[in-house]
């Protein structure tokens, strides 16, 4: 499409990164998910399959992050903002 907006994909090209690594982090500082091997590389893969599909649209990815613990902790928010 010649005049698509996408609203997310704009605003991940105008931004930079500043060098600091966040990412397999996210899960471990707002949600409390136990610090582990296995929980940064997920949360980076799941993170950054999703960002590829914003900026590929259709790329392959097939598994799916499902958030679950008690009511209250914040996974909806964290999705929200």
């Amino acid at each position: 499409m010649q005049n698509a907006y996408h609203p997310v994909r704009d605003y991940l090209n105008k931004i930079s990164w500043d060098g600091h690594k966040r990412l397999e982090k996210l899960f471990i500082k707002y949600l409390g998910v136990e610090d582990t091997e296995v929980n940064r590389t997920t949360t980076k893969k799941a993170l950054t399959a999703g960002i590829a599909r914003v900026m590929e649209p259709g790329c392959k990815f097939d598994y799916m992050l499902t958030l679950y613990g008690p009511q209250g902790v914040g996974k909806s928010a964290l999705l929200k903002n």
